[in-house]
């Protein structure tokens, strides 16, 4: 392309746009063929495909959430500093990239949908409480408001939303703690 816009995704997510696809589905479809590489191969590989996990943050922690909504052998999601209603947060604020953007969502679901989505997998956030992009008010409402589909599908007890202190950045060790206690459970 030229010129190249200036940010690196507009390119990418203005073209699957056009083809009818958002950027966030082309993500989750390379991790389904990653899950499909380690499936097939999980001999060699010396995995169980019982045990494939989704992790990330910000836009990777999107791409983690979704991915494990979309893909059932996907067994849980550890999606960090990436979780809010749409309407209070891509919908108020703009999306500069279009990275999160998919088309027609917000005429079926809500943010606490695509989290119910993964019961009664394991699913865990840690927000950071003063995080400008994500704040944690908004991962709390979030978890709060899929409680009720864990619940009903009996996985409340793999629900997690940890806060901490601090802004948008990633968090190691409560995020290793939340998601083995949420596996144990």
């Amino acid at each position: 392309l030229a010129p190249r816009s200036a940010a690196p995704c507009v390119d990418a997510t203005m073209h699957a746009l056009l083809l009818g696809r958002s950027l966030m589905g082309e993500r989750c479809g390379d991790v389904s063929a990653v899950v499909d590489w380690i499936t097939a191969e999980s001999a060699s590989l010396g995995a169980d495909p019982a045990r494939i996990y989704a992790m990330g943050h910000s836009a990777g922690g999107s791409v983690a959430l979704f991915a494990a909504a979309l893909d059932t052998r996907i067994a849980g999601a550890l999606a960090c500093g990436c979780l809010g209603f749409i309407r209070e947060t891509i919908g108020r604020r703009r999306d500069d990239q279009g990275q999160n953007v998919i088309p027609g969502i917000l005429a079926w679901m809500e943010m606490a949908d695509v989290v119910g989505l993964v019961a009664p997998r394991p699913f865990v956030t840690v927000a950071g409480e003063a995080d400008s992009i994500w704040p944690a008010s908004g991962a709390v409402a979030v978890v709060q408001e899929a409680r009720a589909i864990y619940e009903m599908l009996g996985g409340a007890q793999r629900l997690r939303c940890v806060t901490a202190p601090g802004g948008h950045m990633f968090r190691p060790e409560p995020s290793w703690q939340s998601f083995a206690s949420a596996l144990a459970a």
